[in-house]
């Protein structure tokens, strides 16, 4: 009996792209964070969400 493979992340791709995805969004906040403004970046887009009712 073939049993269809579910993938365990709810984006329907292949565990190697997801951990290829979460790889390189680690590398880019890392990269964003290095910069001199990047805590009020940070701030400033959060609040942008909440007003938006997103957070």
């Amino acid at each position: 009996m073939d049993e269809k493979k579910v993938s365990k992340n709810p984006w329907g791709i292949s565990d190697e792209k997801a951990e290829r995805l979460a790889a390189a969004t680690l590398e880019f906040y890392y990269r964003f964070m290095e910069r001199p403004d990047a805590r009020e970046l940070l701030e400033k887009r959060k609040a942008e969400l909440r007003e938006r009712g997103i957070l």
